[in-house]
């Protein structure tokens, strides 16, 4: 019988945008002196969007519940306690979770300025030392060009070979992803993570890791079953375990950047320009819009847009600061909206005399 259990932190439609990212450190803290870390997790807020709500998972390996701790995010203090939502097995010792909302914290303006999202795990000494295994934050952003479904499970489950997990949930999508935070205990370990007919193969990994897959035709009734198989290979620890499994549907205003034409004179004089047409054939505008202009993977000419509008097209003129010689040139408009981001490419050769 599998140990543990998920928890359903968040079930509904949003308006607005979501971000969600995850980080698996395999940090160990503490033991029998004071011990401070910090881990940073890369975090970017969208572009002129206000945040909502902000979560943080915090996934560790513990010899028992028992822990003396203090954890901050970007210096502020969240929890003294050690009261995590679930525990299972995990060898000899005990896999915890814990999820902190850090709304108050993530809307500072230091927080916002920030890239990132640091994370400092202080313990006091005079016993065994934790591992941070995974660490994820969820952000909520609202706004009218948006609308997001979702499906999120955190917690601590842990299966052995030949056990499985089930739960039913009502989630209605066309087109999902599903995205998994899944301990396994070898390459040598075999699992499945099946969504009514859909399976996700879990194999080759040892260590927490991501899983992710689209899944399509979801409705009122769907199963989600969770798998270890028992393949007869020895390993240890034994159990597969299971920290996080969120299902996201978005569906935007999407802004699409088209580079339509790029003129070049057949052979182009050191200090001329090429002149390169874009324009936005999408249902909104970018947030932020950038050009660059790249030979072999390396980037000769970079420069910020002003967004443009559905329907508006620009003519710009670049500079190819390359010597004398014969180029294959990318012209490559890069764009973003909330948390997504896309590309362009237009290819053109050039004679730079």
């Amino acid at each position: 019988m599998a140990d543990g259990r998920l928890l359903v932190f968040t079930d509904k439609e949003y308006k607005g945008d979501v971000y969600y990212v995850n980080v698996y450190p395999g940090v160990s803290i503490g033991g029998f002196m004071p011990s401070r870390k910090t881990i940073p997790i890369s975090f970017h807020h969208p572009l002129k969007k206000k945040l909502e709500q902000a979560l943080l998972e915090i996934g560790v390996i513990v010899p028992d519940t028992n822990v003396k701790w203090r954890v901050k995010v970007n210096g502020i203090s969240i929890t003294k306690e050690f009261k995590p939502h679930s525990t299972c097995k995990a060898g000899s010792k005990l896999f915890a979770k814990l999820v902190y909302d850090i709304t108050s914290i993530m809307k500072t303006p230091e927080s916002i300025r920030k890239r990132r999202v640091n994370v400092t795990f202080k313990t006091e000494g005079g016993g065994e030392s934790l591992l941070v295994e995974h660490l994820g934050i969820l952000a909520f952003y609202p706004t009218r060009e948006a609308v997001s479904n979702i499906y999120y499970l955190s917690g601590a489950l842990s299966l052995e070979p030949g056990e499985k997990a089930e739960l039913s949930f009502k989630y209605r999508s066309e087109k999902a992803l599903v995205d998994a935070s899944i301990y396994m205990p070898s390459p040598d370990a075999v699992g499945r993570l099946l969504i009514n007919d859909y399976e996700v193969p879990i194999s080759g990994i040892r260590g927490m890791d991501e899983v992710s897959a689209m899944v399509e035709g979801l409705g009122d009734n769907n199963k989600l079953t969770i798998i270890h198989e028992d393949t007869g290979e020895t390993y240890y620890p034994k159990q597969m375990r299971v920290s996080s499994i969120i299902l996201i549907d978005k569906v935007y205003k999407e802004p699409k950047i088209v580079v339509e034409e790029v003129k070049a004179p057949e052979e182009l004089r050191i200090g001329e320009k090429i002149k390169v047409k874009i324009t936005n054939k999408g249902e909104s505008r970018p947030d932020s819009l950038l050009v660059v202009l790249m030979n072999l993977g390396n980037v000769v000419h970079r420069e910020i847009l002003k967004p443009i509008e559905p329907g508006e097209t620009i003519e710009l003129e670049l500079p190819v600061k390359l010597p004398s010689g014969e180029y294959e040139v990318i012209v490559r408009v890069i764009w973003s909206k909330l948390s997504r981001n896309w590309f362009d490419d237009r290819r053109v050769k050039i004679i730079i005399v």
